[in-house]
């Protein structure tokens, strides 16, 4: 929701339809608020960042796919990565689990994945 309206904001900004100062006063309003709520629903933060990295590496994903049917890269380069990409997606989708459907983080719930926790 907040990503639509920014959007367009930034939209009319671009149309001249609003100033610039409006506009930074309305995206610093947005941002202020979107902190304040991050704040108070720490696990909203938490969901927010597992989601957008598992889409990530689904993009990172379908992206090799692309690149060896275009002969971009060849077989034994795409399965190489294709293993790495699907530890790393592996990794994400245990730690959401382990964090999933609580509404606040669990006391022993672990910080998220680094590049250390593929290996």
């Amino acid at each position: 929701m907040l990503r639509a309206s920014r959007r367009e904001i930034d939209s009319l900004r671009a149309e001249g339809l609003i100033a610039q100062p409006t506009w930074k006063v309305i995206g610093d309003m947005a941002e202020e608020s979107m902190q304040a709520i991050l704040h108070d629903h720490p696990e909203l933060e938490r969901t927010i960042l597992v989601e957008t990295r598992q889409e990530l590496l689904r993009t990172k994903r379908n992206a090799l796919a692309e690149a060896l049917n275009r002969g971009v890269i060849g077989d034994e380069a795409y399965d190489l990565e294709l293993d790495e990409l699907d530890r790393r997606i592996l990794v994400w989708e245990q730690f959401e689990e382990q964090i999933g459907g609580a509404s606040e983080p669990a006391a022993n719930a672990s910080a998220p994945p680094s590049d250390k926790d593929y290996a």
